[in-house]
């Protein structure tokens, strides 16, 4: 994996750094990912995202630990941290304080709780990494947020147009999945498909119709017809 030097950054340990900084993102260099945790070499990254131009190796790759969101069954919200696999944007562990300890779980569930990033990601990926439901509106707080600032705004709005979608906030998610649209960067059939749907769903039966025909150019009759059902 290519990075780019290193020499200028100040390096910390995780064990140092996560709970006792004001810094929410890192990105993790020069370590053994499969030894303690504890001793993983930490660099802190500028920006309010999780940003190409912010990072060490690109977007494109890297390992990146971002502050988190333990959100509970009742609502209630504390500081935790996540771990990001570019260019995938897998998570796969989180990390929470006990005991003044920081230990380490895999995913982002827990009996009663679920873990979120607390910073948005320029980088496409899984939406639901954001979606407690429940109390949707912790995730995207995070994502309007981010998009405030963002500089390639696609991605986020994508991530917040499927949450907004599945709550049922059709004319918002109407909204969030033109902004991505617009965005260029990306963009698929799918974009288009789930717009028309919702545009269905909004007895916006013209607007739905340009969409379909874009999902017809993009992608075929045949994808045409399975995705709008007829």
């Amino acid at each position: 994996m290519t990075r780019r030097p290193i020499v200028r950054y100040n390096k910390v340990k995780l064990s140092a750094t996560l709970f006792r900084t004001a810094s929410k993102i890192f990105e993790v260099v020069d370590s053994d990912l499969a030894g303690d945790y504890h001793d993983w070499n930490l660099v802190s990254l500028e920006g309010q995202t999780l940003a190409k131009e912010n990072t060490l190796s690109g977007l494109a790759d890297g390992y990146f630990v971002l502050e988190g969101l333990l959100v509970h069954v009742d609502g209630s919200v504390e500081q935790a941290y996540v771990d990001v696999v570019l260019p995938e944007r897998n998570i796969g562990s989180h990390f929470l304080l006990r005991n003044q300890e920081i230990v380490r779980g895999l995913g982002t569930l827990i009996p009663n709780a679920q873990v979120i990033p607390a910073v948005a990601i320029e980088k496409f990926g899984v939406y639901d990494q954001y979606y407690v439901k429940g109390h949707a509106e912790v995730g995207m707080k995070v994502l309007r947020d981010g998009l405030a600032v963002a500089k390639s705004k696609g991605p986020i709005a994508l991530d917040l147009a499927y949450i907004l979608r599945d709550e049922k906030r059709y004319a918002e998610s109407t909204e969030a999945f033109t902004l991505a649209i617009d965005q260029g960067e990306g963009v698929d059939y799918f974009c288009y498909s789930e717009r028309a749907k919702l545009f269905t769903k909004l007895n916006n039966h013209e607007a739905a119709d340009r969409d379909w025909k874009e999902v017809e150019r993009m992608a075929g009759a045949r994808v045409l017809k399975y995705e709008r059902g007829y």
